[in-house]
C-alpha cells in the first residue's frame, strides 16, 4: 500500500514550494534496503540486502549530479536440496532532477550509470549441478523517490529503485562436479513497474553542506 500511495503521490501536481537545494551545496547521501521470505512448506527461505552511499555536488535547484559506491547480498536455501549465495559491489555516477511539490515535500527522478562485479555460489544436493560463478556488469538504472527537508542539513527520501533498468554482464563459471569451466554473457532489461506500483524500496537519509 505504501509503495501505491507513494507513486500516487508524485503524480498530484501541488503547490511549489522554494528551492530545497541551492547552488554550491553537497548532498552525502545513503540507502538501505532490504527483504526476507520464508516459506515453510517446502522450508524455503530467501533474504537481500542493498547498502548505498554517494556524494552529489548541487548543480542547480532542479539538478544534482555525482558518484556514488553500492554493496548488494542475496542468499536462497532450499533444505535439504539446494542454497545459494551472491555478492557484488559498484561504482557510478548519477543525476538528480529535483521537482517541489509541497512545503518541504520534493519528488527525485534519479539516472545512473554503473560497473561492478559480481560473484555466486550455487550448492545442490547434488554434486554435479553445484557451481561458482564472477564476472562484471555495466548497467544504467532509473529510479523514483519522494524527499523530505527534515531541517537546513538532514534529508529523509524513500526511494523506488528498479523503475526501468538496462545491463549488460559476463561471466565465468566453474562447475564444481565436472571440474569445468564456461564463461556466458547476458543482456538484460527489466522493470519493476506493475500495476501502478513499483517494487524494490529504500528509506535513505541525506547531510548537506557546503
Amino acid at each position: 500500500m505504501t509503495k501505491q500511495l507513494l507513486f500516487a503521490a508524485l503524480l498530484i501536481i501541488g503547490c511549489n514550494a522554494s528551492a530545497q537545494f541551492t547552488k554550491g551545496e553537497k548532498v552525502l547521501n545513503g540507502n538501505l534496503s532490504f527483504s526476507t521470505s520464508k516459506y515453510n512448506n517446502v522450508n524455503q527461505t530467501t533474504n537481500s540486502l542493498f547498502i548505498g552511499a554517494g556524494l552529489g555536488w548541487v548543480k542547480s535547484d532542479k539538478k544534482i549530479v555525482g558518484v556514488s559506491l553500492s554493496y548488494g547480498y542475496s542468499s536462497y536455501n532450499n533444505t535439504p536440496t539446494s542454497s545459494a549465495s551472491s555478492n557484488s559491489a559498484f561504482v557510478g555516477v548519477y543525476l538528480q532532477n529535483i521537482k517541489n511539490i509541497k512545503g518541504n515535500f520534493f519528488g527525485i527522478l534519479n539516472t545512473s550509470l554503473n560497473s561492478g562485479y559480481h560473484k555466486q555460489i550455487y550448492e545442490d544436493i547434488n554434486t554435479s549441478s553445484s557451481y561458482s560463478s564472477n564476472g562484471f556488469s555495466v548497467g544504467a538504472n532509473s529510479s523514483l523517490g519522494i524527499g523530505y527537508r527534515i531541517s537546513k542539513r538532514f534529508v529523509a527520501n524513500m526511494t523506488l529503485t528498479n523503475l526501468v533498468s538496462v545491463q549488460y554482464a559476463q561471466d565465468k563459471r566453474k562447475n564444481d562436479g565436472f571440474n569445468a569451466t564456461s564463461n556466458a554473457s547476458s543482456f538484460i532489461i527489466s522493470t519493476g513497474l506493475t500495476s501502478l506500483s513499483l517494487n524494490n524500496t529504500a528509506i535513505g537519509f541525506s547531510w548537506v553542506f557546503q
